[in-house]
C-alpha cells in the first residue's frame, strides 16, 4: 500500500488490513511501499494467504478491521 494511503488509514506498517472483494475478505499485515501508486495496492496471487480471494484486479475496499 502506498504510505499515504496508509497514513490516512491510520495504520502502519504491519498492522492489520481488511481487503474486502465483493462478499470475500481477507485480512492481511500493511506493507507501505512507496512504489505503490495512491489509490492502488498489490495483493501476491498463488500464494495461501490470497487463495479463494476471488479477482485480485478492479475494485477492491480496504478496512482498519
Amino acid at each position: 500500500i502506498c504510505p499515504a494511503d496508509a497514513k490516512k488509514l491510520g495504520v502502519g506498517e504491519g498492522d492489520q488490513i481488511m481487503l474486502k472483494n465483493g462478499s470475500t475478505s481477507i485480512i492481511l499485515p500493511v506493507k507501505c511501499d512507496a512504489s505503490i501508486a495512491a489509490g492502488n495496492v498489490w495483493l501476491a496471487a498463488a500464494v495461501r494467504e490470497t487463495a479463494g480471494f476471488g479477482a485480485l484486479h478492479g475494485g477492491l475496499e480496504l478496512e482498519v478491521p
